[in-house]
């Protein structure tokens, strides 16, 4: 097929017929060539992206910087993670959850208080759809994964001893304020509520963003904090709402080697919502080898397992 208005019938009639048989691009893994890495290092708070599929809702993996939208995000040139949070779009993000082990750590600090250091070597892994890292702080290895609509997280404690899983509320988390929020405890596996948040450049622009989170292995109470303070002077508390404010889930003890998984649906319309992403996108069937699918698509999983030998089951 020669070019059209090209004037020169020598150049058309040399040009190759495109050959459809010859055309080997379907069998190639283009995802294999995705980095996730480009312009982590000189890019906005939402350029890096590794557990997330295309044009899907959530954008979850770990942040080393959160204080504003420009110069900030998950760099190799950071070395403290300060949590891994689900969006990461333009004025908006939210819900930053955070594992510790060990003694309580400082929660009135804001994610400082919490950060973890982690080294950016050949132990973390970081590819489209999935993340892997080390969290040398409290030694535990998390891995992030996700579907459209739901970040999913598997925690392996390193050590024995109590643990906290923090979901902060408050603060400011790159492209958003997040204001008010408001967190219920369902039972001693789940917990939901909203959070309120502006972009850093609309202010009198609220987005309401509502969560389930639940957990695969029953926690032993919830506590927060709100307004500067801890709630109840630290004791358990079954509701909590206020401003710049967020939750954590205890584990009295968890030996070495111990895994605790998470599914963190998120919605606009309502914790209804975000609860049934997660049974649509992570159905239980009969399967007991694959987990979840991250296409969105409603993956069938077994017994709320949700990684395969390490890595996204897909894989």
């Amino acid at each position: 097929m020669g070019m059209v208005g090209g004037g020169d019938e020598g150049n058309a009639a040399q040009a190759a017929p495109y050959d459809n048989a010859s055309d080997n691009r379907g069998d190639r893994d283009y995802v294999s060539l995705v980095d996730p890495w480009v312009e982590a290092d000189i890019a906005r708070y939402f350029f890096f992206q590794s557990a997330s599929n295309p044009f899907g809702f959530v954008k979850l993996r770990p942040d080393t910087s959160t204080h504003s939208s420009g110069g900030t995000g998950y760099r190799t040139t950071e070395n403290d993670v300060k949590g891994f949070s689900h969006i990461h779009d333009w004025q908006f993000s939210g819900v930053q959850m955070m594992p510790t082990s060990g003694s309580s750590v400082p929660k009135t600090e804001g994610d400082t208080g919490w950060q973890s250091h982690v080294e950016h070597d050949e132990s973390e892994v970081a590819e489209p759809g999935y993340h892997k890292l080390h969290l040398d702080r409290y030694d535990i290895t998390a891995e992030l994964t996700v579907t459209d609509r739901v970040g999913l997280h598997r925690y392996t404690y390193g050590r024995a001893g109590q643990s906290e899983i923090i979901v902060n509320l408050g603060g400011t988390l790159g492209e958003a304020v997040m204001k008010d929020a408001q967190v219920t405890k369902v039972s001693d596996r789940e917990i939901e509520g909203y959070v309120n948040q502006h972009g850093g450049a609309y202010a009198d622009h609220d987005t309401r963003l509502f969560f389930v989170v639940r957990f695969d292995r029953p926690f032993d109470s919830m506590h927060g904090w709100a307004n500067g303070a801890l709630a109840r002077g630290g004791a358990a508390v079954d509701e909590l709402a206020g401003d710049n404010m967020g939750v954590y889930v205890r584990y009295n003890h968890l030996d070495a080697g111990d895994v605790v998984q998470t599914k963190v649906g998120l919605s606009l319309t309502g914790t209804q919502g975000a609860r049934r992403n997660i049974d649509a996108e992570l159905r239980v069937g009969p399967s007991t080898t694959s987990g979840p699918r991250p296409n969105g698509t409603g993956t069938t999983c077994s017994g709320g397992s949700m990684f395969v030998a390490g890595r996204v089951s897909s894989r």
